[in-house]
């Protein structure tokens, strides 16, 4: 029932619709109102799907009886509770997106249960407080979206386990202190291809092998108000896929390295508001795909030719 201009609230009595229903799709209309507890009758549903509605309220916690949910989708709604401890019973948890509503508190320890989660969307909420060490038990997890939060404390390095994490975006939160080195040394994320900690209130310098197990990298976005100061990691610059770079608004010193020239994919390249000094490498008009360049606020000599990218 996906698209078809549904309104009003959810009915009290939804268990009338079948107790062997297995696929609610619901999202896309216009329904209103709290998520009935009866919810939690249909325990053979796999599918759980009312995003993009006007739905407010909690999430009962009776969405632990749905011990046959693979996929959670509640996004796009104005949701404004807890996420409920009891989400770490639905073990056979696949995707869970919560995200674009406006959940309160922290990220319950216990979704680190749902060992065969791949998506977890918990972004642009009102989360706070430190992201729970147990995330390192995801090791299934894919995709990890907390952006937009208010996520306070410590990036986990237990997140170095998470051995099939394609994308981890945590932009624009509260996360302090250094970048544990445990997420970048040899085998640690290996098929990490989009990485953002931009936005945060990191600290500390990176080493020139900051990034170095990261072969499939697309997308490394460490900029904005962070306090990350150094060089610009030298193994960054071998990462051959990158096609985007954003180390802007940080404290890195030093010259720009002629190895910048190796990324041939690069179409995105901000190294804006540091304190980067020297000319410009001439290797830059070898970027042919570039499209984006800022290298201003920084100390650096000599121009631009319009010919470059």
């Amino acid at each position: 029932l996906t698209s078809n201009g549904l309104s009003g609230s959810l009915p009290d009595d939804i268990i009338i619709l079948s107790s062997s229903l297995s696929n609610l799709a619901l999202d896309d209309n216009s329904l209103s109102g709290s998520i009935p507890n009866e919810i939690g009758q249909l325990t053979l549903l796999s599918n759980l799907s009312l995003s993009r509605n006007r739905i407010t309220g909690r999430i009962p916690a009776y969405i632990s009886t749905l011990v046959n949910l693979v996929f959670l989708d509640l996004s796009q709604n104005s949701l404004s509770s807890t996420i409920p401890t009891e989400i770490g019973i639905l073990s056979g948890l696949q995707s869970i997106q919560l995200g674009r509503n406006e959940l309160v508190g922290s990220i319950p320890p216990e979704i680190g249960r749902l060992t065969y989660l791949q998506e977890m969307d918990l972004q642009k909420n009102e989360l706070s407080y430190a992201i729970p060490t147990e995330i390192g038990h995801l090791s299934t997890l894919e995709r990890l979206h907390l952006q937009e939060n208010k996520l306070l404390g410590p990036l986990p390095f237990e997140i170095s386990s998470l051995s099939g994490l394609q994308i981890m975006d945590l932009s624009r939160n509260y996360v302090f202190g250094e970048i544990p080195k445990s997420l970048w040394q040899t085998g640690s994320l290996p098929k990490l291809q989009y990485f953002d900690l931009s936005y945060n209130l990191l600290t500390g310098s990176l080493p020139n092998d900051f990034g170095i197990s990261w072969q499939g990298l697309r997308t490394l976005r460490i900029g904005g108000r962070n306090f990350l100061q150094g060089t610009i990691p030298q193994a960054v610059l071998s990462s051959t896929l990158l096609e985007e770079l954003d180390v802007s608004s940080n404290f890195f010193t030093g010259t720009i390295s002629d190895k910048i020239s190796r990324l041939l994919n690069l179409n995105t390249l901000d190294l804006s508001s540091n304190n980067l000094h020297g000319k410009l490498p001439e290797d830059l008009y070898d970027l042919k795909m570039l499209q984006s360049l800022d290298v201003s606020g920084n100390k650096l000599e000599g121009g631009l030719s319009s010919s470059i990218g």
